[in-house]
């Protein structure tokens, strides 16, 4: 069964895939070197999620230091920062969105979707990312294909586990129902 955080849809319909795992594209390596979730660094995960920013800054903060940010900062402590202007959190964010881009311009040309919904990180930090998002997608995509797709965040917020959970669930109830009759 897929993850509920990475749900496909393609044709108006949940897609499986051949174990269920279809649409679990946090893995796809984007970098050879980063957080490294999943045990694979530089996958897209490790630069797109919370744990993985955290990881990216406690990393960084061996070389350089902000005034800003404790010494094990989180995601949420990264955020804060740069939205009061933290140039190294902001650096950070901007590694991230253009992680981020890149793994999302390949999903782009791949697939051709209308739309690409992003919760999480995303959501909580779309002012942080979303340029340096777009500018790699502008530059990475195929036009046609960028422009006929959307890239928005989540409007779930932090429920949005529980209902792709939920979907799946129920979807995947439907679908063996069907399989029996």
């Amino acid at each position: 069964m897929a993850s509920p955080w990475y749900i496909l849809i393609l044709n108006g319909r949940l897609y499986h895939g051949g174990t269920g795992l279809a649409g679990e594209v946090g893995g796809i390596r984007v970098s050879d070197r980063g957080p490294p979730l999943r045990e694979k660094p530089g996958c897209l995960e490790g630069f797109a999620s919370g744990a993985g920013i955290a990881w990216l800054a406690r990393d960084r903060l061996r070389e350089k230091q902000s005034p800003l940010l404790p010494q094990e900062p989180t995601a949420k402590d990264i955020a804060e920062a740069a939205r009061q202007g933290d140039p190294f959190s902001l650096s950070v964010l901007k590694e991230c969105g253009h992680k981020l881009g890149q793994g999302l311009a390949i999903l782009l040309d791949i697939l051709n979707p209308e739309r690409i919904i992003l919760g999480s990180i995303y959501s909580r930090c779309e002012t942080l990312l979303r340029s340096s998002l777009e500018e790699v997608i502008l530059k990475e995509a195929r036009p046609e294909i960028r422009k006929a797709c959307k890239i928005i965040p989540a409007e779930l917020g932090e429920s949005i586990g529980d209902y792709g959970a939920a979907t799946v669930a129920a979807l995947g109830v439907e679908n063996s129902l069907k399989k029996t009759t």
